[in-house]
């Protein structure tokens, strides 16, 4: 057999050196490798290992997994980041939207209400208000000092609430009663009902007011409603308190499991409140004046739930119901709140 070109010996050598060249190929290159040096060198370099291209690819994939690992590190920020923001919008929007329906109040004006003004057999003045279509809202009677004398007004939230489903006449009228003009805490020339234009006077010192006389119906009313003229409240707190502080205090939604009069206690009533977390919370009040406890039970309260524990009468009081005071006549008045009883135990007010 001739010897084989050295250039074509190159090319074949991959071949042999796997064992995949034929019989004639293998003997013409092993009988060129016993002559040629630099062939019989590249066929022993085949046989060597290869560390640096081993070590390519350890970096390689030490490099892949630094990469996923980052990714999925940024991944986990990202979704906790997502999920802190998610709270943070939905809890602006939730105290905006609690801001603006309840919170924040302007004043109503007639184009939101007709209002029924008489005068008693008493001499006094009863207002009776009815809202309008569409108009229906929670509202609240309020009163303010101005030039010309004393305004009573309604006022509403800004938003008005008729997204919620309120079943009760106190979001579609009311009514209020003045039986004197002479008490020593009104010191005014006028009072009226509105303001501005929608401003009706119901009093004037010195003067007679012509107005309509009462029905027998609206006499009936007399007994219940209020003498607003009669009632006096506390001054607001000129101390601010900021946020963080106020956010502190937890009130919650409390059930009226149990409630009886604490022993060799004229004021005390011991309630067994329902707070949502399957444990009974017992607290005292001293509302016996104005309460029978049997009258109790059932109804949905407001409390706050952590306050420090404290004794009274020998029995331990694990929060404090809230309540709104006034003085009437002279005499303090108390309303224990009471909400929807389809609001749950638990519920915290926000």
């Amino acid at each position: 057999m001739d010897q084989l070109d050295h250039d074509i010996v190159q090319d074949l050598l991959p071949l042999y050196h796997d064992g995949v060249c034929s019989d004639k190929s293998r003997a013409a290159v092993e009988e060129h490798l016993q002559t040629c040096e630099a062939c019989r060198a590249a066929l022993t370099a085949m046989d060597a290992p290869l560390p640096e291209v081993e070590k390519a690819a350890d970096d390689t994939a030490v490099a892949v997994k630094k990469i996923s690992g980052e990714w999925k590190r940024g991944k986990r920020r990202a979704h906790i980041i997502g999920v802190i923001v998610a709270v943070v919008v939905c809890a602006a929007a939730a105290v905006g939207i609690w801001t603006l329906t309840t919170w924040t109040c302007i004043p109503m004006d007639g184009g939101d209400y007709t209002l029924d003004v008489y005068r008693l057999k008493s001499g006094g003045v009863g207002v009776h208000w009815d809202f309008r279509e569409g108009r229906e809202t929670w509202y609240a009677l309020t009163f303010r000092e101005e030039a010309d004398g004393l305004h009573y007004y309604l006022e509403r939230p800004i938003l008005r609430v008729e997204l919620f489903d309120f079943d009760s006449n106190y979001n579609r009228g009311g009514d209020a009663m003045f039986e004197s003009w002479s008490d020593d805490a009104m010191e005014t020339e006028a009072i009226y009902f509105g303001l501005g234009e929608d401003a009706v006077l119901l009093w004037k010192e010195g003067e007679e007011v012509d107005l309509p006389a009462a029905t027998a119906a609206q006499e009936e009313k007399k007994e219940a409603a209020i003498d607003f003229s009669k009632v006096k409240i506390e001054p607001l707190f000129e101390e601010e308190v900021d946020f963080e502080t106020f956010s502190k205090s937890d009130f919650r939604a409390v059930k009226v499991k149990a409630c009886d009069a604490v022993k060799k206690s004229e004021k005390l009533l011991r309630f067994t409140l329902d707070d949502g977390t399957g444990v009974d919370r017992q607290i005292l009040s001293g509302i016996h004046k104005w309460y029978e406890p049997e009258d109790l039970v059932g109804k949905t309260l407001i409390a706050i739930v952590n306050l420090p524990p404290r004794k009274m009468m020998g029995l331990e009081s694990n929060g404090m119901l809230i309540s709104a005071v006034h003085t009437e006549h002279g005499e303090e008045c108390l309303h224990l709140i009471m909400v929807d009883d389809s609001i749950p135990a638990g519920a915290k007010l926000c």
